[in-house]
This record gives C-alpha cells, sequence and structure tokens, in this order.
C-alpha cells in the first residue's frame, strides 16, 4: 500500500484493520497516516503495533490518541516513547495512563514531564511509581515552582519599579 493509499483510508476500511496488518506497516505508511485516521483505529489494534512503529509515531498522532486508545497502549509501548512522544502527550492522556503504564515510565520519562502534565498525575497514580522515580517527580515539580516563583518575583519587581 503506498502512502498515498494510506492516507486516503476511510473510516470503515481503518476500522477493518487486523493486528497481522497492522504489524506489517513500513515507516512511510505509518508516518502517512493523517490525525483523524489515527483516531479512528479500533483500540483494540493499537496493542498490535510494533516497537519500531510506536517510536516513529509523530508529535502530532501521537496527541491524535483518543482517552480510549491510551490505556490500550501495552506498558513496552510507553517505555519506548521519546522524550518528544512524551511531552507531546495531553494532560488529558496522561490522565488517561493506567496505574501499570505509569510505573514502567523510565527516569528519562519522568524528567521530560512538562509542568502542564504533572497536575494530570493523581496520587494514586504517583503511588504506582518506584521510590526513585517519585523522588525524580518531586524534584521536577520542585523545579518548576521554583521556576514559577522566580517569573512571579520578576513580575511583582517590575511592577513596582514601573511605578
Amino acid at each position: 500500500m503506498t502512502t498515498k493509499q494510506i492516507s486516503s483510508l476511510n473510516y470503515n476500511k481503518i476500522r477493518m484493520f487486523t493486528s497481522q496488518w497492522t504489524k506489517k506497516f513500513k515507516v512511510s505508511q505509518i508516518q502517512a497516516f493523517t490525525t483523524q485516521q489515527i483516531q479512528w483505529i479500533d483500540y483494540e489494534q493499537i496493542p498490535a503495533f510494533t516497537k519500531e512503529q510506536i517510536q516513529i509515531f509523530t508529535n502530532q498522532q501521537i496527541q491524535a490518541l483518543t482517552p480510549k486508545q491510551i490505556p490500550s497502549l501495552t506498558i513496552l509501548q510507553i517505555s519506548l516513547f521519546t522524550i518528544e512522544q512524551i511531552q507531546a502527550l495531553t494532560p488529558e492522556q496522561i490522565e488517561g495512563l493506567t496505574r501499570e503504564q505509569i510505573s514502567w515510565l523510565t527516569n528519562q520519562q519522568i524528567e521530560a514531564l512538562t509542568k502542564e502534565q504533572i497536575p494530570a498525575l493523581s496520587p494514586r497514580k504517583m503511588e504506582a511509581l518506584s521510590p526513585e522515580k517519585r523522588k525524580i517527580l518531586k524534584l521536577l515539580i520542585n523545579k518548576y515552582q521554583n521556576q514559577e516563583q522566580k517569573t512571579k518575583s520578576k513580575k511583582d519587581l517590575t511592577k513596582k519599579m514601573g511605578r
């Protein structure tokens, strides 16, 4: 199947994907999927994507994953997300991760979480992290809080000087 054929697939054709078929997609074919087509992939087919395929999903394709698709990602797929893919996840997608998926995030993936993503991690899901990963997350939260405080202090100083 050419990339042009892939990008022209409609909802019904995409819903007919089998696991065997999904596993055979090449890099160029995966990259040809539109964000709408990604959303049409049945959540039961998501685990069929190979580790090589998952790693080449674009940030836009990652962001297109629906709340029903996110929990169907395997722990291997999640653990192989690049830093850019982790940062591309929306807070709603982070919220949709299961405790098991959260527990399989690597140290580097935790360090890559943005200040917008962290509040989406419930305390219950944070408990799924190892003590080492919780420590990394705590340091990251402190870093963001310090940055916020510095920004606020600069704004306050600028305001006072402007009077």
